[in-house]
């Protein structure tokens, strides 16, 4: 995995502020993967995705995830934390059985269509260019479950306010990106100061270590310099 820098996460984010929700995570994975290259990191099964950009936040912010969810009786937010150490590690999807796993192909393929649940049965279950065949009793949320248990991650989470427990879905993909988002922000932000202050370029800040860009941000904005 190829470390990011402050002027590769800047050109993912602006390629991401323009594509899909769907191809930001995609964009993330090319630029840290580019041995792998897009196209095949599409084809993945989404288990390996999300560990592969699970291994890219913890390269980014570190293994500790915070964050709230809207309890779904009476809205009131509910915190989480947890360590994400264990999530980076792939985990084989099975072979075999009655259907794949799916991939982000499956995923944009599905966006595109005017019945994304039909067109993902479809191709998960589709056989050498065959037309799929299912049994009536089989139930393709269960066997995609089956078929690759990284694909998902559900927080069990409880209401601090009314008890209720309930689990919800976490989409490392749009996570991921929340927090490059921010990263990106105080980047610039830091560009802006340092821009105006000395007269540096965009490149000058960026090849700045993060250390050494923030204490000469404090200098610049005349914030309290912690020797040390």
């Amino acid at each position: 995995m190829r470390a990011l820098s402050a002027a590769d996460l800047l050109d993912v984010w602006e390629q991401g502020c323009a594509a899909h929700p769907l191809a930001r995570p995609l964009l993330v994975l090319a630029a840290s993967f580019p041995e792998v290259g897009a196209a095949d990191l599409a084809e993945e099964n989404l288990g390996s995705v999300n560990a592969r950009l699970w291994a890219v936040r913890a390269a980014l912010v570190g293994t500790d995830v915070v964050g709230c969810a809207s309890c779904t009786r009476c809205g009131v937010q509910a915190e989480f934390e947890f360590d994400a150490t264990g999530l980076a590690r792939r985990a084989a999807a099975r072979a075999g059985g009655p259907v794949r796993a799916l991939t982000l192909a499956d995923l944009f393929a599905a966006a595109e269509s005017a019945d994304a649940a039909e067109m993902l049965i479809m191709r998960c279950t589709q056989r050498d260019g065959c037309e799929p065949t299912l049994a009536d009793n089989v139930d393709v949320s269960a066997e995609l479950a089956a078929a690759d248990p990284a694909a998902e991650v559900l927080l069990a989470l409880a209401c601090p306010a009314c008890g209720h427990e309930w689990s919800a879905p976490l989409d490392i993909g749009s996570f991921l990106w929340t927090e490059l988002t921010r990263i990106v922000g105080d980047t610039v932000a830091d560009v802006d100061v340092l821009a105006r202050c000395y007269g540096w370029t965009e490149r000058d800040v960026l090849d700045l270590s993060p250390a050494r860009r923030r204490r000469y941000v404090e200098l610049a904005t005349g914030a309290a310099v912690t020797a040390g």
